[in-house]
């Protein structure tokens, strides 16, 4: 019984043991995770018998999560797959998740860190999604490389809209803001805060441009894709090489160094004449591409294409090769390397079949074999020959062939100048050349001198002969010509070739000119024999260059390989640095080329603006006492407040008789002349082939301030319509010249965004609407505001100018309408249907001026009658709120535009509905408008459209603009087409 006992007890220690180590081990394991603000955060539990709890960072209460499949905290969900979800982390929610088993041990334990920044990286033109978190309230986008102090952007305001900058991107669905195409402007922080201003996620954008690496062989063609709009696109070359004379012909003009310009806003420039007639446009599909047709070698280096504000699109480095010569390389590169391996096996081989031979054994084996020449070397004298009969008193050899070598010299009386010269024997180890000088009685010279393989002897043969030399002055100069310019003399100091030799006619040794004269200055003595010299010796004149000799360092293969190798390693380092530098410089010149570009744009702007300026202010000088406009009568000038504002008048006079009767007479007269026109058409009408040939001509980014972006009205002046006015976000009103290119006039008052505008037709006054529940009149002359007419309680959304030139129509939320004169600034009547109770969002006269039309929030369209002020007609059939409504001239038809991805066209006639245009997707419809003919309506929202009159088709289209387009109009007789948009820039189209 003991026995079973004991083995039970150990049996339950030996179970119990490793699962109570277990526990401590996973209760002591924590692992941490970090999860982005706004981001899902999932918890594995893997058990349904389980309890997650809760300990946040801060000072805070631990609280259950999860009670086995009881969620306690709403934030969080419970899956299928045994998840504990939390759909949106806060930095509320750092801290320690502990889960624990049924008994309470702590299974496992979960550190969370909220991170506020998350980076995101995109290409030029791809998509930016931004989540907003449910209790997000504001979203800020702060530019890269702003200052610290600059105000952020903002991008979407839940609770004022109105100050949103819709013109970077869109809110989805409530939860995600989309910027559709980014480029390197839309590069900085985005912030979203609560409604305390506590920010709750921070992500960082980077937007890069396409890279691409490229070869060719020559004769081939290189496409280029583009990623933006053909007539945004330009194209910079940066070459590799620099030719020093034009490859077309001797007399073209050289090429142009450094990056040039071959596409400029989509035109190809011929100023390069390397790329005259290679460059071309294509299509891929739905990609425009630019075509580089026969490569050669003068097209490497880098090819930058960029928008027209300077971004950077995408960069493409070309190598292009010639098919010959890359072969050639490869044959080079394989024969070399298998000849340089035959020769250093055939060695080895050598080496092993004769084991102690070398290669000074072998050298010193053919100078043993050498075979002599059969003239040996001599040196011959100028003017001299040996003659051909013995001299008295002189024995030759060749009489007494028995006698030994050695003469016996005389006194000759035909050569009694002459010394004798002792010969020496030969010497098999002498060195090579010496000269003797030495200098008798300042009247004879004796020379004596040996050659290597000869005698000592001046002449030599079978036997040597020997005799004596004594010659005039010029006779030997000119021997001693020959003889220094046939000798190879070595400095007896350095052991090399001297440039300038001399002679030291005490050793009777040669020396450079520049180190004997520096021994002799420091020791005053002979270096060889130390004997006492001065620096006045002879100069061996009259020599040839001379060659210095290599020393003699590759005497092996091995070591002829391993010069060979260090060469190669030398040029590939030098090669490698030479890369690198040019790299180095060539992005140098890149950035400080496009400094020197923003420069230069920003310079000409500013003289623009200087200009401008000047201008205003030589107008205004004269005009400076005056208060009231040209607009305004002198009979009754507009009433000004002590701060020279004008003051608001708000007051409702009525339609008096004389006022209707005026509208009756102007409507009759413009009935009677649209009868006269009839249904013909004007002949200076451009044609619809012309109109749709039609392509962006000019653009102008400058009117309006980039701190808040975005144009949200425009108008031509009737009269001359070079003449364009525009309102802005940034609460301006701005007059633009289209034939000088320059701002005429810029006018400030109001409070709020300027949402609608309208140029005077024979007058130079303006008119403009604001959210700020105002409406203001303008004089261009004087750039001031001569009235406020204050005719609502809301903000004003719509304008609209009778055709007399005297009344203003105008739309508001506060669900009424108004009629105000525009001579006193007087609220003639103001109008309101009870009935339907929502906000007025347009309004719009009709050609005749007796009725008008406004759009409403709840998607309906309505007619008024403007002298019984009364509601005529409705139209309804749109979806959402109606944006914008345009009168046909001929007075017939009536375009409609609302939130509903659609235009409908009714026919005042039969009061009904007889077309409607299903546009794309989420198409925003913000502008309508006929041409002065009726001819063409044009559209504007989220691209351009025209569409031409009765057959309803579409005839053009432009996608140029990168944010809505919330202004079109046309031209005189539609001889071009203008319009704005939120990317604050003001755009031409034409021929």
């Amino acid at each position: 019984m003991q026995v079973k006992m004991s083995f039970c007890v150990l049996l339950t220690a030996l179970f119990a043991l490793p699962l109570a180590m277990g526990w401590v081990v996973l209760g002591e394991r924590e692992e941490a995770q970090m999860v982005c603000a706004g981001r899902e955060f999932r918890l594995p539990v893997y058990s349904t018998s389980r309890t997650v709890t809760f300990t946040p960072n801060l000072e805070g209460q631990r609280r259950v999560l999860l009670d086995k499949t009881i969620v306690k905290d709403p934030r969080f969900e419970w899956t299928r797959d045994k998840m504990l979800v939390l759909k949106e982390v806060t930095h509320g929610d750092q801290g320690l998740y502990a889960i624990k088993l049924f008994s309470g041990f702590t299974y496992e334990t979960v550190r969370l860190t909220v991170s506020g920044t998350i980076s995101n990286h995109r290409n030029y033109g791809d998509k930016f999604e931004h989540i907003i978190p449910e209790n997000g309230s504001l979203l800020e986008f702060s530019p890269r490389g702003a200052p610290p102090e600059a105000m952020p952007v903002v991008l979407w305001n839940r609770t004022d809209p109105e100050t949103s900058d819709v013109g970077r991107g869109r809110l989805r669905g409530g939860k995600v803001w989309v910027a559709e195409r980014v480029t390197q402007a839309d590069q900085g922080n985005y912030t979203v805060r609560d409604c305390n201003g506590t920010v709750l996620s921070r992500s960082t954008l980077t937007v890069h441009g396409h890279s691409f690496n490229v070869t060719r062989f020559t004769r081939e063609s290189l496409n280029l894709p583009l990623f933006l709009p053909v007539p945004h696109a330009h194209l910079i070359f940066t070459p590799t090489r620099y030719p020093d004379k034009s490859p077309l012909g001797p007399f073209d003009p050289k090429p142009p160094r450094g990056p040039v310009h071959l596409i400029r806003e989509g035109h190809i420039t011929d100023h390069d004449m390397r790329y005259r007639g290679l460059i071309s446009l294509g299509r891929n599909g739905t990609i425009n591409e630019i075509v580089i047709g026969r490569l050669s070698s003068r097209h490497d280096g880098m090819y930058e294409i960029r928008d027209g504000d300077g971004n950077l699109v995408s960069s493409t480095w070309l190598q292009v090769i010639e098919k010959g010569g890359r072969w050639r390389a490869l044959l080079k590169t394989i024969t070399v390397p298998s000849g340089m391996f035959v020769s250093l096996a055939g060695f080895i081989l050598f080496m092993r079949r004769y084991p102690n031979c070398s290669l000074s054994y072998i050298i010193s084996g053919l100078r043993a074999n050498r075979t002599p020449p059969v003239n040996p070397p001599r040196i011959n004298i100028q003017d001299y020959s040996q003659p051909s009969t013995p001299p008295p008193g002189c024995y030759s050899h060749s009489q007494h062939p028995e006698t030994p070598r050695k003469l016996t010299p005389r006194t000759s009386p035909t050569h009694s100048g002459y010394s004798p010269v002792i010969g020496t024997p030969r010497a098999e180890n002498q060195e090579a050349h010496r000269l003797n000088i030495s200098h008798n009685n300042g009247e004879e010279r004796r020379i004596s001198f040996s050659v290597p393989g000869s005698s000592d002897c001046l002449h030599s043969s079978e036997d040597c002969v020997q005799f004596q030399i004594k010659k005039d002055e010029d006779k030997e100069r000119r021997d001693y010509k020959d003889f220094a310019g046939k000798m190879s003399l070595v400095c007896a100091i350095s052991n090399e070739v001297p440039e300038h030799p001399c002679v030291s006619p005490v050793s009777s040794q040669v020396f450079e000119r520049r180190l004997i004269e520096k021994y002799i200055a420091e020791n005053g003595t002979d270096p060889m024999n130390g004997q006492p010299l001065t620096s006045t010796l002879p100069i061996l004149q009259h020599l040839s260059h001379p060659i210095r000799p290599k020393a003699p360092s590759a005497t092996s293969i091995p070591a002829i390989l391993k010069s060979l190798q260090d060469e190669w390693d030398a040029v590939m380092l030098h090669s490698f640095t030479l890369r690198q530098q040019l790299q180095t410089t060539r992005q140098e010149l890149s950035h400080a080329l496009y400094q020197h570009d923003a420069a230069c744009r920003v310079i000409a702007r500013l003289t623009k603006e200087v200009t401008a300026a000047r201008e205003a202010l030589a107008t205004l000088k004269p005009q400076a006492g005056l208060v009231a406009p040209q607009a305004v009568p002198a009979s009754q000038p507009a009433a000004a407040g002590a701060g020279g504002e004008p003051m608001e008048i708000s007051e409702q006079v009525g339609m008096t008789p004389e006022i209707i009767q005026k509208l009756q007479d102007k409507a009759t007269i413009l009935t009677t002349e649209r009868k006269k026109r009839g249904k013909t058409v004007p002949e200076e009408l451009v044609r619809a082939e012309d109109l749709s040939k039609y392509r962006q001509v000019a653009t102008h980014a400058g009117l309006h301030s980039a701190s808040v972006p975005g144009i949200l009205a425009l108008d031509l002046c009737p009269s001359d319509t070079n003449k364009v006015l525009t309102g802005g976000a940034d609460k301006n009103v701005v007059v633009f010249d289209k034939s000088e290119e320059q701002i005429v006039a810029t006018l400030k008052g109001h409070t709020k965004k300027v949402t609608s505008v309208i140029y005077h037709p024979s007058q130079s006054v303006v008119f403009s609407a604001s959210p700020d529940n105002t409406i203001r009149v303008w004089s261009v002359a004087g750039g001031n505001c001569v009235q406020v007419v204050r005719a609502h309680e809301g903000g004003v959304t719509g304008l609209s100018l009778h055709a007399t030139g005297d009344y203003l129509l105008s739309s508001s939320e506060d669900q009424y309408w108004a009629f105000s004169d525009i001579q006193t600034g007087r609220v003639l009547t103001k109008v309101t249907d009870e009935s339907a109770g929502c906000a007025l969002t347009c309004a719009q006269f009709h050609p005749d001026g007796l009725i008008f039309g406004t759009g409403t929030a709840d998607s309906q369209i309505k007619i008024w009658d403007l002298k019984e002020r009364t509601n005529v007609a409705n139209f309804p059939g749109h979806s959402g709120p109606v944006t914008s409504i345009a009168f046909s001239e001929n007075g017939y038809y009536l375009a409609t535009g609302a939130q509903d991805s659609s235009l409908k066209l009714w026919d005042l006639r039969k009061l009904k509905n007889f077309k409607t245009i299903t546009l794309d997707n989420n198409y925003e419809v913000k502008s309508l408008v006929f041409d002065q003919s009726g001819t063409y309506l044009a559209v504007g929202g989220s691209d351009i459209r025209v569409y031409i009159c009765k057959q309803w088709s579409e005839v053009l289209n432009f996608t140029d603009h990168t944010g809505l387009v919330t202004g079109v109009a046309f031209g005189e007789n539609a001889q071009f087409l203008t319009s704005a948009g939120m990317d604050r820039s003001l755009k031409f189209y034409s021929l």
